[in-house]
């Protein structure tokens, strides 16, 4: 491969980390707010928001009303905000 090529990979491969570090640090804080959580808020917010469940959909398989996981749900997006903006602070 010749130099100027060489170089014009460099510049490519330099931006590409640069976009990816910072891909990275969003996901390890976002995992990492995920991990503050409960459990049960851990395991609801998973099943709807990461694999597309619907609450009714979780609602069964966890043997709960809808009611209950709609509160639990709503509990479980304002604590993992409260923990995703204190990760991005650290």
């Amino acid at each position: 491969m010749d130099s100027a090529k060489v170089l014009s990979l460099y510049s490519n491969l330099k931006e590409s980390a640069i976009n990816n570090i910072d891909v990275v640090g969003y996901l390890i804080d976002i995992e990492s707010a995920l991990t503050a959580l409960k459990p049960r808020h851990r395991l609801i917010l998973t099943k709807i928001c990461i694999e597309g469940y619907s609450q009714s959909e979780v609602a069964e398989m966890l043997g709960i009303t809808k009611s209950t996981i709609n509160g639990v749900y709503h509990n479980a997006l304002i604590q993992f905000e409260k923990e995703f903006n204190h990760a991005k602070e650290n």
